[in-house]
């Protein structure tokens, strides 16, 4: 009977998922999902061994729908921004932009735009006239969407520019009320009505049939423009040129003096937002200058010139069932709490995070306590407060393990870090599993098919124990030691599959390389700094081994500093990965199935393009922080130290004995002022 109701389950949430994510369509409630999401997660939890290798719990829908449209590599990425959820933030935020270019956070004008909750577009112009429309997709290429954004009628297909590049990004909305009356006029038909706005602008730019999107009220307001040649100085200056070109702008956008007004604005807008033509879910806030918004760039994820300033999450009350201690791939404890389901803005939450033993403590959560969650937009849910008023008589304080709650080994806390972990790395079988989760992640090898689900199923079936066991996992079925098809809930198909997989996952970026070896604290943005550094696999890992040498022998670690935006913690946890012989024995054998490709550095014509620059002294038109950051950006590559390899070596004040360094070997030296003019930035 459970195992009729799963198969049920899965068939019924992978028909939604498919109407959600490839038809943008949805056939259920938000609601509905994750009452049967949860269903099934529950059944898996009491049943593990029903669990499929194509269940929703292993696998997310999302980026480009490569069934239905082309590609599209975008020039510049379309990045996420960061969010705020209050003041102190937002001032925080504007503090830091502030300081990384050496100016007054009181000076910066910000202009306010409403949040829109649609799907981003980018629209590329060429001598005028429209070549390309694509979605964001995953922020490096989207989906090619130039035929349906034609038929919007707030996209010009012209503009009044003939010598220009000019990209021009926006939101494709649908009002509130044409939403009404859209979904009442699919009622009349008798067809299935949308679940909000922004589902159904989503659905009806990604027709295959460009009538569909023409007979739809979409609505693309623009806010950004992109240009090869800039002309204009400033945001507001751009909204208005966007005006001017036909394009629809957001009427409520706002010119602030300063941080203070724009959290003003902020304010008077999250009580009027209910009479707003369209849904917003906060407010962007962007310093108005674009020089310093280039100057500022953008970390892997995020810009550092504007942020998303959202509106309130909400606050829900229900019961802690219980606590559970996960064991992450680097060892630390993470205390989660599971709760009595409860809908919290439409999404069903059954577990929040507790996030270590000292908020525990501090807190007093104790399991069966009445507490309330809160869940801020993509935030992961939290226990706010315990409302220690309902707490039973015979409660008793959580006590937090003091051995591993998967291998046993003693828990140990250093005397810096708040997080406490297990002794026994990679021994403890938990570890083990998550740093083959992360291996096979998203933003690693990245192998469809192989879950987090699929992973625990292998590795506690000894099949899959290590990296190199992913790789040598066809061979070993061909030679009839491993059987996949014939495990519960695979079948023929899944096992094919999955090893076409890996087959096809066995190239890979020098930079996605390093970050799925799951180094501590060398995340997606270290990686990509190590990657551009050394180009090639073998360059860097020579290195490395070299550096390691040296300080056994010496004690030094200076030629891994040598990398710029690398610091002594990151270069102590290098050191220690690479000192390790399983590392070492591991890294050697990988090379034999898989290919690490070199690290490509986009440039747009730039005269820094692979040249070496040092930075010395204290810079004063710009932060030492972003001046690196521009330099990477034209595709340069920065050291810590002058070699024979140096070509330039920029000095401010007080520039110390590298300036006397560079000199001796006759290496280009530049003032700051020469260096923002190589760069067009003054």
């Amino acid at each position: 009977m459970e195992e009729k109701e799963y198969n049920r389950l899965v068939d019924r949430l992978k028909e939604c998922s498919e109407a959600y994510y490839l038809r943008d369509d949805p056939i259920i409630s938000d609601g509905e999902y994750d009452r049967l999401y949860f269903n099934l997660i529950e059944l898996e939890r009491l049943n593990p061994s029903l669990i499929r290798p194509d269940s929703p719990t292993q696998n997310v829908g999302s980026g480009v729908n490569k069934t239905k449209f082309s590609k599209v590599q975008h020039a510049d990425t379309m990045l996420s921004l960061e969010n705020s959820f209050s003041q102190q933030e937002v001032e925080s935020f504007f503090s830091r932009a502030a300081g990384m270019i050496n100016v007054s956070a009181e000076s910066m004008e910000i202009v306010a735009e409403p949040k829109m909750d649609g799907l981003s577009v980018s629209l590329l112009y060429e001598k005028g006239k429209l070549k390309t429309a694509s979605t964001r997709g995953n922020g490096q290429e989207g989906e090619n969407i130039t035929t349906n954004a034609k038929v919007i009628p707030s996209i010009p297909h012209e503009l009044k520019l003939a010598d220009k590049t000019i990209e021009v990004r926006g939101e494709v909305v649908i009002k509130k009320n044409d939403f009404l009356n859209l979904n009442k006029s699919r009622i009349d038909k008798g067809e299935p009505v949308f679940s909000n706005p922004r589902n159904a602008a989503a659905g009806s730019i990604r027709q295959l049939d460009c009538r569909v999107t023409a007979s739809r009220p979409l609505v693309f307001f623009a806010y950004c423009t992109i240009s090869d040649r800039p002309f204009i100085a400033t945001q507001w200056e751009a909204l208005s040129w966007l005006k001017e070109q036909g394009f629809t702008v957001a009427s409520a956008s706002r010119l602030c003096p300063n941080v203070d007004d724009a959290i003003r604005y902020y304010q008077h807008i999250n009580g009027v937002r209910s009479r707003i033509e369209y849904d917003i879910d906060g407010v962007v806030l962007k310093i108005n200058r674009l020089d310093w918004q280039k100057r500022l760039g953008a970390s892997s994820k995020t810009p550092r010139h504007s942020v998303a300033y959202k509106f309130s999450s909400e606050l829900a009350a229900t019961k802690l069932l219980d606590i559970k201690i996960q064991v992450g791939r680097t060892g630390i404890l993470t205390p989660v709490g599971i709760l009595q389901p409860v809908n919290i803005g439409g999404v069903i939450v059954s577990r929040a995070t507790l996030h270590n033993k000292d908020e525990i403590d501090r807190k007093d959560i104790r399991i069966g306590d009445i507490v309330l969650v809160k869940r801020a937009g993509e935030v992961i849910p939290k226990v706010e407060e315990v409302m220690i008023e309902r707490r039973g008589l015979d409660s008793v304080p959580f006590e937090f393990p003091v051995t591993c709650p998967s291998c046993s080994a003693e828990i140990a806390k250093q005397s810096d870090e708040v997080a406490v972990r297990c002794s026994a790395g990679l021994t403890c079988p938990a570890q083990s599993i998550e740093r083959l989760k992360h291996f096979i992640s998203r933003k690693a090898f990245d192998i469809v098919g192989l879950g987090e689900r699929v992973i625990e199923e292998l590795f506690n079936a000894s099949i899959i124990k290590t990296p190199v066991d992913i790789f040598t996992l066809k061979q070993k079925v061909v030679d009839g030691k491993v059987n996949l098809s014939d495990r519960y809930g695979w079948g023929r198909q899944s096992a094919d599959n999955l090893l076409a997989a890996i087959d096809k996952s066995r190239r890979i970026s020098l930079d996605r390389f390093i970050f799925s070896l799951g180094i501590r604290h060398v995340g997606e943005y270290v990686s990509r700094t190590i990657a551009r550094t050394y180009v090639r696999y073998e360059n860097w890992r020579t290195c490395m081994e070299k550096s390691i040498d040296l300080f056994s022998s010496t004690g030094k670690i200076d030629a891994i500093n040598d990398m710029e935006g690398i610091g002594a913690i990151v270069a102590h946890e290098l050191k220690t990965f690479f000192l390790s012989k399983h590392n070492l024995s591991l890294l050697k054998e990988l090379e034999n199935f898989i290919t690490v490709t070199d690290c490509e550095i986009k440039t747009a014509d730039s005269s820094l393009s692979g040249k070496t620059i040092v930075f010395t002294g204290t810079l004063t038109l710009t932060g030492r922080k972003e001046a690196k950051e521009s330099a990477l950006s034209l595709g340069a590559k920065v050291s810590g130290s002058v070699s024979p390899n140096t070509d330039f070596l920029v000095a401010g004040k007080n520039p110390g004995s590298k300036l006397k360094q560079a000199r001796s070997l006759g290496v280009k030296i530049l003032d700051e002022k020469a260096w923002m003019e190589i760069q067009n930035l003054t």
